[in-house]
């Protein structure tokens, strides 16, 4: 049974009050009912109808609700515009070769083993042993992401084996756990070379494959950490925060200086999941930032593939909609410069949905606030072996 969180009210929110279509309904039910007085005066024509004003507070609040709920919505159509200014129709899973990193354990097998029902093929990269009894679709190949040879070997393995690889999810990551000036230079060196190196040599072993047919889609899996940091896992927010740079960079550079916005871009932002990869984590479950069910996190990553349309989402798309409410629009922001035009950016003209970071800043920086209150700025102990 799901506990109640900050997601399950904002959801709430969005499906009524919120909703650009069921927020009319307020207004329009306090007038219609006779409880309030229409502040426009209908007459015969356009020419003749008037406003008069006068609203009390009640339908005041609810107008504010129908200008926030259709901001809303308008905001997240161009957002998904600008990061998908190609749509592409939903791939058929039963023709992809997938390839996952750290799929063994933890949400990455969980992910395989649902693209494996699907019918897909798929390919886990993985420095441990499976710890699931893979299906007949789904093979293995050990493989330290965190070294560049081993990792272009694995690819041109995939490649002679199973074919072209379609879709990538670079999900392999490592938490150490400890104080900066507590951690040994090995701790340091795991931690970057698997998330931040590791990443880079998993990009740049299968993404030119994919720029060469024109098709593909890489799904990154990040963290809320990278704009939130708590004592003890400093290491990991850097290293999620260089992730961040990286899938910006990768979305801008694919289409801008490969002019090839076909091959999709994802990223997923989830906060603390249940993963036996942060069992030891002393972190808060509370109202602001619930621990995810690794189910959950998965079925979401699996979504975004069926999707075939790139997405990048903080860890709740409830949640990160009231992070990114104020300022609203995202979508401006675009790179490369050229793209400007007379201070106002087209989507049509290659806008970026780059500038996700800016914005939520704030309001990120607020929630990471609360929970460095609420944990008294007390420190982790976590400890995390790497095989």
């Amino acid at each position: 049974m799901k506990t109640i969180s900050l997601d399950s009210f904002l959801a709430l929110l969005r499906g009524t009050v919120l909703h650009p279509f069921v927020s009319l309904l307020l207004p329009a039910g306090l007038i219609l009912s006779g409880h309030e007085r229409s502040p426009v005066q209908l007459g015969p024509g356009l020419a003749s109808t008037s406003w008069v004003g006068g609203m009390s507070r009640r339908l005041h609040s609810t107008l504010w609700c129908v200008t926030a709920a259709w901001i809303l919505s308008i905001n997240r159509s161009l957002n998904r515009r600008a990061l998908n200014p190609s749509p592409q129709p939903r791939p058929d899973l039963k023709n992809q070769v997938i390839v996952i990193t750290g799929g063994a354990t933890g949400i990455g097998a969980l992910l395989a083993q649902k693209l494996d029902a699907a019918g897909a093929t798929v390919v886990v990269l993985d420095v441990s042993p499976l710890s699931y009894t893979p299906g007949r679709r789904t093979f293995y190949i050990k493989c330290d992401v965190s070294e560049a040879a081993a990792m272009r070997e694995a690819a041109a393995n995939v490649t002679s084996s199973y074919g072209a690889p379609t879709m990538l999810v670079a999900n392999a990551g490592i938490v150490r756990g400890r104080n900066i000036l507590d951690a040994t230079d090995q701790d340091l060196q795991l931690t970057f070379g698997v998330n931040v190196m590791g990443l880079l040599w998993t990009v740049r072993a299968f993404l030119p494959g994919m720029i060469a047919v024109g098709r593909g889609h890489v799904l990154i899996t990040a963290s809320a950490t990278a704009y939130t940091t708590i004592a003890g896992v400093s290491d990991y927010s850097a290293s999620k925060a260089a992730v961040n740079s990286l899938v910006e960079g990768l979305q801008t550079e694919v289409k801008h200086q490969h002019g090839n916005p076909a091959v999709a871009i994802s990223a997923l932002y989830p906060a603390t999941i249940g993963t036996k990869m942060f069992r030891d984590l002393n972190a808060p479950d509370s109202l602001f930032l619930p621990i995810l069910e690794p189910e959950d996190v998965a079925q979401r990553m699996f979504d975004i593939l069926a999707s075939g349309q790139r997405f990048v989402e903080a860890w709740s798309d409830e949640i990160y909609c009231l992070l990114t409410f104020f300022p609203v629009a995202k979508w401006p922001t675009c790179r490369p410069p050229r793209t400007r035009s007379r201070g106002f950016v087209s989507s049509q003209r290659g806008c970026e949905w780059a500038s996700r970071t800016r914005p939520v800043m704030s309001r990120i920086k607020w929630v990471g606030s609360v929970l460095e209150s609420y944990h008294e700025c007390t420190e982790l102990d976590l400890e995390v072996a790497y095989p």
